[in-house]
């Protein structure tokens, strides 16, 4: 050891009389990138590297080329980079290639066996550990011979000194203390989990819980030889902690870790805020029908028990948590009535409970008039105990059902007076965003529909919320769609999932409008996509979806099964446990979907209920579509030909103002079909209809061509040329 320090020290000396001559020049060596990493994968394996498994392996190797050769070509010689392989998994797992353990295990081998032996302890510790743990649990060994085997270990670079404090240490490299731990066997691992989470736990003493985090892993391990008692109660802490640090995938794994541990026991105050953690990480992380009901369930749970022993204060908290998703899950409108029941009347509490309680009953059972009387009495109790968060979350339910009622100037003006209120509360600011955003789309304002859902998407992000929110990510989606940005349409359609493939849908429909989509194949795998509701508010056939394609494509076969898919949606509107809201969207969606296939598509005797349905929209976009332009094709459908150019001609000037160009080449080209039509038939006089629906019917051909041209809409470019051909000829 001692020749060792002196080969530093005369190194040390070397370098310095080099730099004073100016003769070499320090070179700081950094690991290499994700992009790095990825890009060596795509050279030895001839496949793009999935961003997933690049983050990986830089995980493991901290970028260390070496490391990275040999974990790469074990990857390789195993057979788990194939590009069947690599298409088929989200998660990678590595191990430590023979060739890095043999690297890592010389070194090791150079050092002492009570070093191998101490560092075996501080491995299983963590990749940070401290001095003083390690006295408590390194046997036979004094203070100085502590410290002559942590200098050993420095000299030789195995660990490093952290300049947080004193007698802190971490190894160099992950794989050293992997190296280290891999070579235990599982009975003397686990009971030396238990060692060291005794240990920790004795030496933080009163300060325990706060290192609830460092402790969860030994006392996980460790819990075949000691139990589950304590793992439970720092799995339950660390979630909390996770709760506050905006952290929820991480709380959601502690949470369920003690869920799962506690079993069939009957709920206590453990088990009550295990489920009230677990309820709010689900809630935050949960995106589907499915997982939304859950994160409730587990939420009512967590109220039953509080409900139960009293605690009036916990219960109400639990009712009243801001989640997203109230509209889409059964259950609410009960918890929260049972809540209204526990607190006095016109409190502080009340407002609470009746600011969600209002929207709940509306979503589960259409009660507008008690919805209307809940939400003005919590807006004047907000406003007569100066509550502004209160005020603020009052005014966000109000403007999310606003925006599904099509009330979209009330929602947009709700939101004005939540920003007015200048209280920063990212939970009412991410509800208010998204109804606000989509409200002002479906008005034809892009650019403030840009600008508040980035608004609301930055409330979520400070709430711990992904950048990747479905309901964000769709709505972005939206905008691009409108506008004809298919790029941008694409880009996010790859945040979809197999659950529930919003974004995928949409990016279809994106490559059906410009041609890149023909086949058989695609068209099958859009019909199956298309059996989720394009707001993801329930699982039924996505009928405006399936008809767009079939307007698109013209397709006899596409059109039939989007007519029969139109029909099976009416028949599940008619279930009588189906929530209000969702029977008031399905009616619109329906409406549109009939609109889209006005021809020839065995639907006459929704047309009629269609238009009134649609009426009240004029002026807006509704599902991506100008609702003038759906109320003119189904004016004409029903005979009604002045009713359709009114329609018509509000649909183009709608879509010019608000620059909704493949929306605008749609309107002109069936506004022109209409007038060819009539072109060509007999005027009410008897007479033919006049040189004026021609010319009229051209010009709005030539319009319609320079905006598909220009956007890559080939698909309609080739009808309106076919149409031209006809008129030719």
């Amino acid at each position: 050891r001692d020749m060792e320090l002196n080969r530093r020290h005369q190194l040390s000396v070397t370098l310095g009389d080099l730099a004073r001559e100016r003769l070499y020049e320090r070179v700081q060596l950094r690991g290499l990138t994700e992009t790095d990493i990825a890009r060596f994968i795509e050279i030895a394996t001839g496949f793009n590297a999935p961003s997933d498994l690049s983050a990986t392996v830089r995980r493991h190797t901290e970028g260390n080329p070496l490391f990275i050769t040999e974990v790469v070509r074990d990857l390789v010689q195993s057979g788990a980079l194939t590009e069947e392989k690599i298409a088929g998994r989200s998660t990678w797992s590595i191990r430590i290639p023979e060739g890095v353990r043999e690297v890592i295990g010389r070194r090791l081998d150079r050092l002492s066996d009570r070093t191998n032996e101490t560092l075996t302890i501080a491995a299983v510790i963590g990749r940070e550990f401290s001095m003083n743990a390690l006295k408590k649990l390194v046997e036979d060994t004094s203070e100085s011979q502590l410290l002559d085997v942590l200098d050993e270990s420095l000299a030789a670079r195995v660990i490093e000194e952290l300049p947080s404090s004193a007698g802190d240490y971490q190894f160099t490299h992950a794989l050293i203390q992997e190296t280290l731990t891999g070579e235990l066997s599982a009975a003397r691992r686990v009971r030396l989990h238990a060692r060291i989470g005794e240990a920790l736990d004795e030496l933080y003493g009163a300060d325990a819980d706060a290192h609830a985090a460092e402790l969860v892993p030994h006392f996980a391990e460790a819990e075949p030889v000691i139990g589950s008692q304590k793992m439970i109660h720092y799995s339950l802490v660390a979630g909390e902690s996770a709760l506050e640090a905006a952290a929820p995938d991480v709380a959601l794994e502690h949470f369920a870790r003690a869920q799962v541990a506690r079993g069939d026991r009957e709920v206590d105050a453990e088990g009550g805020r295990i489920l009230w953690g677990l309820g709010r990480a689900q809630a935050a992380t949960s995106s589907g029908v499915d997982e939304w009901q859950a994160a409730w369930d587990t939420l009512a749970s967590a109220f039953d028990y509080y409900a139960g022993v009293g605690d009036v204060e916990a219960a109400v908290k639990i009712a009243t948590e801001p989640v997203s998703f109230l509209a889409n899950v059964t259950g609410p409108a009960e918890v929260l009535g049972r809540a209204l029941d526990l607190v006095p009347p016109d409190s502080v509490d009340a407002g609470w409970v009746m600011g969600r309680l209002g929207p709940a009953i509306w979503y589960e059972y259409g009660d507008e008039v008690r919805y209307e009387e809940l939400a003005v009495r919590a807006l004047k109790i907000a406003r007569e105990f100066s509550e502004p968060v209160l005020e603020m979350r009052s005014l966000a339910s109000q403007a999310t059902i606003a925006n599904l009622r099509g009330r979209y100037l009330e929602c947009i003006e709700l939101a004005r007076q939540i920003t007015e209120l200048a209280v920063s509360d990212p939970a009412a600011e991410g509800i208010a965003g998204l109804p606000h955003g989509m409200a002002c789309l479906s008005l034809g304002e892009p650019d403030h529909a840009a600008e508040q859902l980035a608004l609301g998407l930055r409330a979520g992000e400070r709430r711990g919320r992904s950048s990747a929110q479905p309901e964000y990510v769709h709505a972005q989606q939206c905008l691009a769609m409108l506008i004809g940005d298919w790029n941008r349409v694409r880009e996010l359609s790859q945040t979809g999932t197999d659950d529930m493939d919003l974004p995928g849908l949409l990016g279809m429909v994106a490559d059906v409008q410009t041609g890149r989509s023909k086949t058989d194949e695609d068209h099958a795998w859009f019909l199956d996509r298309a059996q989720i509701d394009v707001w993801g508010l329930w699982r039924t056939p996505g009928a405006a979806m399936v008809a767009s394609i079939a307007e698109v494509e013209s397709d006899a076969g596409t059109r039939a099964e989007a007519a029969a898919s139109i029909r099976e949606w009416q028949d599940r509107l008619a279930q009588p446990e189906l929530q209000h809201s969702l029977r008031a969207r399905g009616r619109r969606l329906i409406a549109s979907a009939t609109a889209l296939l006005a021809e020839d598509n065995g639907l006459d005797d929704l047309m009629q209920s269609a238009y009134h349905e649609l009426t009240p929209f004029q002026r807006t976009a509704l599902d991506l579509v100008s609702v003038d332009r759906l109320l003119g094709r189904l004016a004409r459908a029903l005979g009604q030909s002045e009713d359709a150019m009114a329609h018509f001609e509000d649909g183009l000037e709608f879509c010019r103002n608000a620059g909704y160009r493949p929306e605008l080449a749609w309107t002109c080209f069936d506004y022109a079909e209409m007038l060819l039509d009539r072109a060509a038939g007999p005027s009410p006089s008897g007479e033919g209809s006049g040189i004026g629906d021609r010319e009229k019917a051209l010009e709005l051909q030539d319009e319609a061509l320079a905006i598909t041209q220009e956007l890559g809409m080939r698909p309609l470019t080739e009808r309106i040329l076919a149409r031209r051909e006809i008129l030719r000829a």
